[in-house]
């Protein structure tokens, strides 16, 4: 193998990669050994054959994002799904991110679009979460299945990098993001504070959009209200960085849930509240805790 799968794409593409390397003194080998060992000496060309595609200098070019994908497709070919689906998920990334917002950072736009590129109907992901959960899910996918997925990932990637944009009808990695309000609450009755707060929350936002809090039945069991927050967060653009999330409590944290696996930040408004009715005043926005929804013992 190249590199032990700790080191990861970024250990065998770019600078100071392993690829380069094998490549060099692969050549090296052959020509030293191209009269006396011919066989030996057509062996390694072949191998610097396979291995030429990786030795890219930039692994946030576009060439750098074909590389990720050649490796993902060694590593598929070798039944190393867990790197394969580690690598293709880079990969989807950088493909999805203008080529100046592919390099990792905090508050990034790259981090944004892996927040917001891969969703829970992606194949690459359902793969990618059944290999880390060790197939302790319900219903995990059995190993062909996986490499199916996987295989469909790499045609996910090679439509990426071939669009040279973010997903269909979507926005590309450098493009403002927006703060969705999930409540009954219209944001343009907002104080003009809640609104400077909410486009605060990430330098992406440039605006607001709402979508009204579903009414949940009173009889509502677990199964309607999950399809209903299903229902619910399909509504929801993928150009969201952060969402204010308030309604009826067991819908709410559906929803969250949900929201927080695409990657979205949930947020409340807590306010102080006056003498008068209706008298409150916006304070600041609270971060909802991280749900893990597929914990046991968790309601889906």
């Amino acid at each position: 193998r190249l590199v032990p799968p700790a080191r990861g794409g970024r250990g065998i593409i770019g600078p100071g990669g392993s690829a380069a390397a094998l490549v060099e003194a692969a050549d090296a080998a052959a020509r030293d050994l191209n009269q006396e060992m011919a066989p030996l000496a057509g062996a390694l060309r072949h191998l610097a054959e396979r291995i030429e595609p990786l030795a890219e200098p930039d692994p946030t070019s576009t060439d750098g994002v074909r590389a990720l994908r050649h490796l993902a497709g060694m590593y598929l070919e070798w039944d190393r799904l867990p790197d394969a689906a580690a690598v293709l998920r880079e990969g989807m990334v950088s493909a999805r991110c203008a080529p100046a917002d592919r390099r990792p950072g905090d508050g990034g736009v790259r981090d944004r679009r892996e927040r917001i590129c891969l969703d829970g109907q992606s194949p690459l992901l359902q793969a990618r979460n059944d290999i880390l959960h060790a197939g302790f899910k319900e219903n995990p996918a059995r190993p062909d299945r996986l490499r199916d997925m996987l295989k469909r990932g790499l045609d996910e990637l090679d439509a990426a990098i071939e669009a040279g944009q973010s997903e269909p009808g979507g926005d590309r990695g450098d493009s403002p993001a927006r703060f969705l309000n999930l409540s009954n609450h219209p944001s343009d009755r907002w104080p003009a504070e809640q609104i400077q707060a909410a486009i605060a929350l990430d330098e992406s936002i440039e605006s607001i959009v709402d979508i009204p809090f579903p009414t949940v039945p009173p009889d509502a069991d677990d199964a309607a209200i999950e399809a209903l927050a299903q229902e619910t967060v399909a509504q929801v653009p993928h150009d969201i960085a952060a969402a204010m999330v308030m309604g009826e409590m067991c819908a709410t944290v559906a929803i969250v849930r949900l929201l927080q696996k695409r990657g979205v930040r949930c947020v409340a408004a807590t306010t102080h509240r006056g003498r008068g009715p209706g008298d409150f005043r916006f304070v600041r926005w609270r971060d909802y805790p991280r749900i893990a929804g597929d914990l046991p013992g968790n309601h889906p």
